[in-house]
């Protein structure tokens, strides 16, 4: 699982509900199908909205036109579409160019492989920033991990930069399976978002190793109308199926790594975790009848490092990655889930560390007995920083006590052998 951590999270989406109120008047009169996301595995995980809205009454979208006798009234969209502005649809598709696709470094356009429609971000604007309804910390956490200078771990954050708005319409709006060309060494994904139109088919397909995540963005609920998102890196295969009727409209932003990191876990936010391959792979393995029949604890080594030097050693907000996917999964999952230290017995001597009969020593609620404890403390040479972290981890957490032989490990401790770990520990019932 650690060594393919890319086959199980190379792509991440979901739903952010837009706060407005819709007259019963302009409600269509359509059923209101589960918003989804299929797997490869053919799987569908229902979406669901979370508790972050969109801040602003209502989406408007405003446009320049190519006509400078066009009044701005007719250069304007409601989203959800009003039918005060509903003609305006037809005004901003006849506004905007046929879009190309980069093929080396030269832009290529080709109905065969691509046909849609586009503005440049220079002739629109839009009352909406994936900042503020906190896709970009989801994306963040999910898809961009650390990464290392010299001996310092560097934390990372997302810069989103608005590269195109799209309109694929049907009955024949597509673009045939590519892979992005990225703009700047520091691009490592995409972010597709899609608005609140109706249309049918368009699925954005995205593929990595053999494995495929299916975005179906085509129903409309008018109850309760959102956004949907997805983002993938940038070494991802992807394409947009055939648009056969409607209006498929999306926003494109290119994702960069900069500095910064977010905390996410456990705190509501527009990630639907339906739509991470890890998802239905860890749901399918638990559901098997001969999978731990008689229940126990699993644990997971982390594969990223986290502060160690504080009483308050590790706070589910700080994971990243896989890492926090694992924890959001389990939980999702219903089962209970804890976070602990964990690491190595070690002595020195001569100047260097070695591991004790590769004994493991766990923290909080699976600390062990005092005398075990004794003994990694014992030793003049300890850092004294160390001891007393050490001590106080033996203080930690709540839930069940369990010893570190009574959990079944889905990984090896990868660290070295005086370095801290974490290790995530999920009940199954």
């Amino acid at each position: 699982m650690v060594t393919s951590r890319e086959s199980f999270v190379y792509a991440c989406g979901g739903s952010v509900p837009i706060s407005c109120q819709v007259d019963n008047s302009q409600k269509h009169t359509e059923a209101t199908p589960t918003q989804s996301s299929t797997q490869d595995d053919g799987q569908t995980a229902a979406m669901s909205n979370t508790l972050l809205p969109i801040p602003s009454s209502r989406m408007i979208l405003r446009w320049d036109s190519l006509k400078s006798s066009t009044p701005d009234s007719h250069c304007k969209l409601e989203f959800p579409i009003v039918p005060s502005t509903s003609d305006n649809l037809a005004r901003l598709v006849a506004d905007m160019s046929p879009a190309k696709f980069g093929l080396g470094k030269k832009d290529v356009y080709d109905e065969n492989y691509r046909k849609a429609l586009k503005l440049d971000p220079s002739h629109f604007a839009l009352n909406f920033s994936p900042y503020e309804c906190g896709i970009i910390d989801s994306i963040a956490q999910i898809l961009l991990p650390d990464w290392q200078a010299g001996n310092n771990k560097k934390h990372r954050g997302v810069r989103a930069e608005l590269y195109m708005l799209n309109v694929y319409h049907g009955p024949s709006g597509h673009f045939r399976s590519h892979v992005d060309t990225p703009r700047s060494k520091s691009q490592f994904g995409s972010l597709v978002v899609c608005l609140p139109v109706a249309h049918e088919g368009g699925q954005l397909e995205v593929r990595h190793n053999g494995k495929t995540i299916s975005f179906d963005w085509s129903k409309l609920d008018m109850n309760q109308p959102s956004i949907q998102w997805a983002a993938f890196y940038s070494d991802c295969e992807h394409e947009v199926l055939q648009v056969q009727s409607g209006h498929r409209i999306t926003l494109t932003y290119n994702l960069y790594a900069t500095r910064g990191n977010g905390e996410l876990t456990s705190h509501p936010k527009p990630l639907d975790l339906g739509q991470l391959p890890l998802y239905n792979h860890i749901h399918s393995i638990i559901g098997q009848e001969k999978f731990m029949p008689d229940g126990g604890y699993l644990g997971f080594y982390t594969t990223h490092s986290y502060p160690h030097a504080s009483r308050h050693f590790c706070d589910p907000d700080t994971l990243k990655g896989l890492d926090m996917a694992i924890w959001e999964c389990f939980t999702a999952l219903g089962y209970s889930v804890y976070l602990r230290p964990v690491g190595a017995e070690y002595s020195r001597w001569g100047g260097r560390f070695y591991a004790r009969g590769g004994k493991i020593w766990v923290g909080g609620s699976l600390r062990p007995t005092a005398k075990e404890i004794a003994k990694i403390t014992q030793y003049d040479e300890m850092n004294e920083d160390t001891s007393t972290v050490l001590r106080a981890w033996s203080e930690l957490g709540d839930g069940p006590r369990f010893s570190y032989s009574q959990i079944a490990w889905v990984n090896k401790l990868g660290r070295g052998e005086y370095e801290f770990s974490y290790l995530v520990v999920s009940h199954i019932i």
